[in-house]
């Protein structure tokens, strides 16, 4: 018989963990004002095929009921795993409609792009926009990232 799954909360580096076979495979989120936000799950290839990855967002689960935080599901693993396994899913509730999961710093490209139309013929105006953030993608644009801003 297998022993048990343990899945642990690293609140330091904001990542559910489960530790196996001297490896660690783990599920990274970020917590904002009511949600937690799962942003990615990476299981190492000697510990695949067990099941881990599942885990981890059942350990999600538990994490959000337990703090009352509605679930943001931006990691494509994490999205998927809780479309097949909606019995679990319904433990909670899920944001399926969130897709920066309230983590964007800046305007959205639509917006970058009316603002630079309306500098067009105002090279200062535009060369001014182009040093600033408001012309650079946000960070939040990656939904499923290795290292993430702030964390």
């Amino acid at each position: 018989m297998s022993d048990p799954v343990i899945v642990t909360d690293n609140a330091d580096v904001s990542r559910l963990e489960i530790h196996a076979g001297g490896e660690v495979a783990e599920l990274a989120y970020r917590t904002r004002p009511g949600r937690l936000v799962l942003i990615h799950t990476e299981v190492p290839d000697s510990l695949g095929g067990r099941g881990f990855g599942g885990q981890l967002v059942l350990g999600a689960i538990g994490k959000a009921v337990h703090e009352g935080l509605t679930v943001v599901p931006l990691c494509p693993f994490a999205h998927s795993w809780l479309k097949r396994h909606p019995d679990d899913a319904a433990r909670v509730k899920i944001d399926w409609a969130d897709r920066d999961g309230g983590l964007r710093h800046g305007p959205g490209p639509a917006r970058r792009t009316r603002t630079l139309r309306a500098a067009r013929g105002r090279p200062r105006l535009l060369a001014a926009l182009s040093r600033t953030d408001i012309h650079r993608p946000a960070r939040a644009d990656v939904r499923c990232a290795r290292s993430w801003p702030g964390g």
